[in-house]
């Protein structure tokens, strides 16, 4: 028998699929893992408990149809709206504060959840193929909001085997999407004309009228190949890119005019239809038609030409039909992007990326409930819609928060008991109390009485931090360990500011005993940063991977492992 010792300083690659486990000639094999859940990935190396989500408001009226929607008044004052059926909410983007709702509304749940969007200073336009296009602004206080249809002049027609007609209509449907680019407002995907799009008059944003072809009247232009291109996206970037079902085109110029304008056929992908688009580090990150893959749409310099690279190469079993994509930028706490995308099934694939560093990971978010939509600001605040228990409640990605629905009291003296907790009534909560984890309770009548009185307290719902690493490959000379017993003698686990947590399901030990300065044992188990190390470990296995859990809401972040792997000759 010999003795083998390897490590694992990095965890950039993030979770990939089952089927490269064994692709251990592939340098990123020794920065993945098999499995990360309710993880986030630190660009320099480290991987960490995610944030809890804090509970911030119900939403009334159904249990589905609900799509969040980012709003920039100007750079301090950013706010969230949440769609839903036949209204919409207004919440403030530096505290998640609830300002106003808004009834009346034409759109229902199913087309709430479907809308597309676009917004020029302090307007936010409302895209889908059965609705008038709406503008929602705020007004002269964050606390009123208007709702209004948009009423196009001048549209252009066309004989659809009857006369002429007007191309958007109540009888011919509405566009599907547009954005502003280049001083116009382009509209796109028009429901009895999907492979068209207009561009308003320069600066009249709502006048299509196309004139005599002078260079500031709008523009009516088909995208005419040989295959379907209904428009489903559209972006404002280096140039206007037009993201159809099936393939992604530009339309460069500067500047564009109806004699100037021309359209380029760029990558033959298609992207999902009703699926929202973002930006991240100069690339257009698109969910692709079937649903099955994530693409970055970029220019390449060297290749002096447009590109749509799969971006969930490595992990595209966490690809789950999303239904839209937002993007949190970097954060005071975090150097890296994280692009969110929500699946069909209620969970979150989350995408860590930092292009300078090549640093590209995927891990998956999962809560006790449906995520059903999340939008991140400007100012890098991230809300969600959460479905629980029959209602959907808006949360917050909050950093001080370990669990999701939290709700944390501070009184400025001992209390005994927590308020406010009407949207946990009848649902296994964990306490926390003066960062003690106290167990469980279940809020009834909209609180739970403390085991002791706390200063400070936050309710909320668990849920379980678990990462697995790759079967242990270590570099040796004498070959690959597939197909060989062997055993982990020792493990090193490297961490920083981190609680209690388990490895291959039993308790980490923190806390000394006997030894100064070793604290009473009455007191919560410590925060811990360095190396700790278990000896002893048994289990002879054909594959030696580390399962690392954690279910107590604790700080926790592990920047490296090590250990010795004992091969049987």
């Amino acid at each position: 028998m010999r003795s083998i010792r390897t490590q694992q300083t990095s965890f950039t690659a993030g979770e990939v699929a089952p089927s490269l486990t064994a692709r251990i000639e592939v340098a990123r094999y020794y920065s993945s893992a098999a499995l990360i859940r309710n993880m986030l990935i630190r660009p320099q190396g480290g991987v960490r408990r995610r944030p809890g989500m804090r509970h911030l408001y119900t939403l009334t009226g159904g249990t589905d149809g609900v799509r969040l929607i980012p709003f920039a008044f100007n750079v301090d004052q950013t706010y969230c709206i949440a769609l839903r059926s036949g209204a919409f909410d207004v919440f403030r983007g530096s505290d998640g504060a609830y300002l106003a709702s808004v009834t009346g509304c034409p759109w229902n749940a199913a087309q709430a959840a479907q809308m597309n969007r676009a917004q020029s200073a302090d307007t936010l336009l409302l895209f889908h193929p059965d609705m008038q296009p709406q503008q929602i602004q705020r007004g002269a206080t964050e606390t009123t909001w208007t709702r209004a249809a948009i009423t196009f002049t001048n549209i252009p027609t066309y004989n659809f085997g009857t006369g002429a007609e007007a191309v958007i209509s109540a009888t011919r449907g509405w566009p599907e999407c547009g954005t502003f680019h280049d001083g116009r407002l382009w509209i796109g995907g028009l429901k009895s004309r999907p492979a068209t799009m207009l561009a308003s008059k320069i600066g009249d944003f709502f006048n299509l009228n196309v004139g005599t072809g002078l260079d500031d009247e709008a523009i009516n232009i088909t995208i005419d190949t040989d295959q379907l291109n209904a428009i489903h996206q559209m972006a404002s970037g280096r140039a206007l890119m037009i993201f159809t079902s099936g393939a992604e085109h530009t339309i460069e110029g500067a500047p564009i005019t109806p004699k100037t304008v021309e359209r380029r056929g760029q990558t033959r992908r298609g992207i999902k239809r009703y699926t929202t688009i973002t930006e991240v580090d100069g690339a257009t990150l698109f969910v692709q038609r079937q649903g099955a893959a994530l693409r970055q749409f970029l220019y390449a310099d060297t290749e002096q030409a447009w590109q749509s690279t799969l971006a969930s190469l490595l992990a595209p079993h966490l690809i789950k039909n999303p239904v839209e994509i937002t993007a949190r930028t970097s954060a005071s706490n975090d150097d890296a992007d994280h692009v969110l995308l929500v699946n069909t099934d209620g969970t979150v694939t989350i995408m860590t990326t930092l292009r300078s560093q090549e640093v590209l990971a995927f891990t998956r978010w999962e809560t006790n409930g449906q995520i059903k939509s999340a939008t991140a600001l400007l100012n890098g605040q991230v809300f969600f819609a959460v479905l629980r228990n029959g209602t959907i409640r808006i949360e917050l990605w909050d950093e001080a928060c370990l669990t999701d629905g939290a709700t944390r009291q501070t009184t400025g003296g001992p209390f005994s008991s927590v308020s406010g907790l009407a949207h946990l009534n009848g649902l296994t909560s964990q306490i926390i109390a003066d960062s003690a984890y106290l167990g469980t309770a279940t809020p009834s009548g909209g609180s739970v009485t403390l085991p002791r009185a706390a200063n400070t307290a936050e309710i909320g719902l668990g849920f379980e931090a678990r990462l697995k690493t790759l079967p242990a490959e270590p570099r040796a000379q004498s070959g690959p360990l597939i197909g060989r017993l062997s055993r982990i003698s020792e493990l090193t686990a490297r961490v920083l500011n981190t609680g209690i947590f388990d490895i291959r399901g039993q308790p980490v030990p923190l806390r000394q005993v006997g030894a100064a300065p070793a604290a009473p044992l009455d007191t919560p188990p410590p925060i811990v940063s360095g190396d700790i190390t278990l000896r002893g470990m048994v289990g002879h296995r054909r594959q030696q991977d580390i399962e690392i859990s954690q279910t107590i809401p604790a700080p926790f972040e592990l920047l490296a492992l090590a250990y010795t792997v004992r091969v049987d000759a």
